[in-house]
């Protein structure tokens, strides 16, 4: 483990990820693990555990999750289904650290449009930072960290996004995995496009 006590994801845990959620909910057109960009698949693992003149670039552990969630929806490493994957490595990499997100803070629709516009900020003309910040921001407030908190309301293991998640962190961690998910939230996240052209 580094020196920060941080449980970072590898490549090879992402794009498993990726095979795991690709299967699972990718349908016909699913290309599981096609990494299209090992250079943003690479950046992506990289970047949240980056120092700078012998410090961490991102000290706290909710803008590591958001450099790590954001890094794959900016960078589309895989050929389809980015969106999906890095919800699921965000959900991971908190409950492999012991963390959750607080869903009174961030739940599923607001999830959902946080995923939305960060997709398509380069469309809608909000520069990079911009969007990174308003992540991070988010995020700061959202995941909470050394106490579990269940905000699931008695709905855990519905949605398929974090059944994947649940599944991928019991096999890395001995311990109960808690879902923020309830049962409509697969069906909205399924509905998005996932094939943009990308420049």
């Amino acid at each position: 483990m580094p020196i920060d006590g941080v449980r970072y994801l590898t490549v090879e845990e992402l794009v498993e990820l990726h095979m795991s959620v690709d299967r699972e909910i990718g349908g016909r057109n699913a290309s599981p693990g096609v990494v299209e960009s090992q250079f943003g698949l690479v950046r992506a693992v990289q970047v949240p555990q980056s120092t700078f003149l012998g410090r961490q670039a991102y000290q706290a552990f909710s803008d590591k999750a958001a450099v790590l969630y954001w890094g794959l929806l900016r960078d589309r490493p895989f050929r389809d289904g980015n969106r999906r994957v890095a919800l699921v490595a965000l959900l991971v990499f908190c409950e492999l650290n012991g963390a959750s997100i607080d869903g009174k803070v961030l739940d599923e629709r607001k999830l959902e449009l946080m995923t939305k516009k960060a997709w398509s900020h380069r469309e809608d003309g909000i520069p990079p930072e911009t969007m990174f910040g308003e992540v991070r921001n988010i995020l700061r407030l959202a995941i909470r960290r050394g106490r579990l908190h269940r905000v699931e309301d008695g709905r855990r293991g519905r949605c398929r996004l974090c059944r994947v998640a649940r599944r991928y962190s019991e096999l890395h961690r001995k311990s109960t995995v808690l879902s923020f998910c309830g049962p409509t939230a697969m069906v909205r996240f399924s509905a998005l496009p996932e094939k943009v052209a990308t420049t």
